[in-house]
């Protein structure tokens, strides 16, 4: 029986350096990746991260979340230490300082066996082009209202410059209703005799 847990040990183990390198995976996600102790202390970060920031891997692993966001050159925004605080998943926007852009973060905790935060895992999604994407949407969204706006114009305008020739009071009060309905996107039923 100790033979074969050894071997499971060992095929396990060989699995792990073999097809499951963290490091190699992490770096070829495009969110950066910031990993923590459950104290604060920096423990890893990602391709993605190092080139978002602009900050080198030797400046930030090994050192306090607190002490770096202290210094304020790097990130505002940060929830690492919110997430130990309050014990649970935490989203905010935050903004790298150096290109000034946006990112959607979330910081989630692991727990040890005893219910102690071991880690803070931490995802930055960057979401600058959404935003401007939402500012094109919100552009065009205005163009369009203009647009509606001066057709409704020249509508009642088109309405209103043309001279109508009539006597009867019946004539007026359904120039009158076509002239107000004209302005509208109303569908128009006319039902009745032909020619008359």
């Amino acid at each position: 029986l100790e033979q074969k847990y050894n071997l499971i040990n060992i095929n396990y183990s060989d699995f792990i350096e073999n097809y499951l390198d963290f490091r190699e995976i992490a770096n070829h996600l495009s969110d950066g990746i910031y990993i923590s102790t459950g104290e604060g202390n920096t423990l890893f970060v990602n391709d993605a991260y190092v080139d978002s920031t602009g900050v080198s891997r030797d400046k930030i692993i090994g050192r306090k979340v607190k002490d770096i966001l202290s210094e304020g050159k790097i990130y505002k925004g940060a929830v690492t230490l919110e997430v130990i605080k309050n014990r649970k998943r935490v989203n905010s926007i935050g903004n790298i300082i150096k290109n000034n852009k946006e990112v959607l973060v979330t910081g989630n905790p692991v727990f040890d066996e005893d219910g102690n935060i071991k880690l803070v895992v931490i995802n930055d999604l960057d979401i600058s082009d959404l935003i401007k994407l939402e500012n094109k949407i919100s552009k065009l969204q205005e163009e369009e209202k203009k647009s509606m706006e001066e057709i409704k114009f020249l509508r009642h305008k088109q309405i209103s410059s043309k001279k109508f020739v009539f006597i009867d009071k019946r004539m007026q009060s359904l120039i009158r209703l076509v002239r107000t309905v004209a302005a509208t996107d109303a569908t128009v039923l006319k039902i009745g005799r032909a020619h008359v």
